[in-house]
């Protein structure tokens, strides 16, 4: 229902590509849920232990996370803090005022997004099983279940056949 293109006044159809944002996260979860049904993650572990290397020795982090790994309590945050939403962490990194990350809260006391946590988890879940996120939910999820035009990652067939965002107005 509705166009894809507005401009060029292209329908959607039943394979047209949407962008998911935020919906990406249930999807998540649901992965990492298998992986917990299949032993290859514990919940409860923290996160700092899961990484074969401190937080700010990887290159997507590293001097933004120098701070952190130096407070006690990111020892204590674990997947499951980070699938709920109360680790601590801002929700992303460019957000904080000194682009760093920072514990805001005792991580399991409260709730507030973090989708950074998300982003950590997958990077400690890509470090245990050797392979991109991409990779790994299309051979697990997608796959499987015959979602070929589905991704966790944008691929450039998808696009041939994707609804543009625009206001509505």
């Amino acid at each position: 229902f509705g166009l894809r293109d507005t401009s060029r006044q292209l329908p959607m159809t039943t394979d047209t590509n949407l962008w998911a944002a935020s919906i990406t996260k249930g999807v998540f979860a649901t992965w990492v849920m298998r992986l917990v049904q299949q032993r290859q993650l514990d919940l409860d572990q923290p996160v700092a232990r899961l990484l074969p290397l401190p937080l700010n020795q990887y290159p997507e982090y590293g001097d933004s996370a120098a701070e952190l790994v130096l407070d006690p309590r990111w020892q204590l945050v674990t997947p499951r803090m980070l699938l709920s939403h109360s680790s601590g962490l801002a929700n992303l990194l460019f957000l904080e005022p000194d682009h760093k990350l920072h514990l805001h809260f005792t991580p399991g006391s409260r709730f507030a997004c973090d989708g950074e946590g998300l982003n950590i988890l997958q990077l400690a879940i890509e470090q245990r099983l050797h392979l991109s996120l991409a990779e790994a939910m299309n051979q697990d999820i997608f796959a499987p279940l015959h979602m070929n035009q589905t991704g966790m990652v944008w691929r450039s067939e998808f696009d041939a056949n994707t609804a543009l965002r625009y206001d509505a107005k």
